[in-house]
């Protein structure tokens, strides 16, 4: 059964879709959605311009983000390694202030030093920075949010500021 936040979700996310690829086509990129198996590893689309092609991720506005919070996901509800992990070049952000690319290994680089993880075969790993919480509210990193009802999963929110010198708009390609 669909909730009504799942079904507001979905409804965020096409009208994030929508709005993104109008913008990049305005932008002059080509733009192309990922295949099924290109999704899965994390990516949306793949954006061409002047024979360069980059992978992007899109994020669609979160509950937070209006007071300056960005939802990363570490592990995803499987357990499986979260999409900052993911095979996008860049994440994109949709924000009130437009689209904020964020190079992804920039930001992986930025979210080991404030966790201290580690990640190997066996998954990931935190050292004694990161807290679990049942809180979302309290979630700010280093803390991780699990909800109860899943037996994997760790999500973040970062602080625009913490990030915002990693922000990169359509206007910089």
């Amino acid at each position: 059964m669909t909730t009504n936040w799942t079904k507001r979700c979905a409804e965020m996310d096409e009208t994030s879709c929508a709005r993104f690829t109008n913008e990049a086509k305005t932008n002059g990129f080509h733009v192309r959605k990922s295949t099924k198996i290109e999704d899965m590893g994390h990516v949306d689309y793949f954006l061409t311009k002047n024979g360069k092609t980059i992978a992007v991720d899109l994020k669609s506005q979160k509950r937070g983000v209006e007071n300056g919070l960005f939802l990363i996901e570490l592990l995803n509800v499987r357990g499986d390694l979260g999409w900052l992990f993911g095979k996008a070049d860049f994440i994109v952000f949709d924000t009130p202030q437009g689209f904020q690319f964020v190079n992804r290994s920039a930001l992986y680089l930025k979210m080991r030093a404030i966790f201290g993880f580690y990640v190997s075969k066996a998954g990931i790993a935190f050292d004694k920075r990161a807290t679990y919480t049942s809180s979302p509210q309290e979630a700010i990193a280093p803390a991780c949010y699990k909800r109860e009802d899943r037996k994997f999963e760790a999500v973040t929110y970062i602080r625009g500021e913490t990030i915002q010198d990693l922000f990169i708009n359509f206007s910089c390609f």
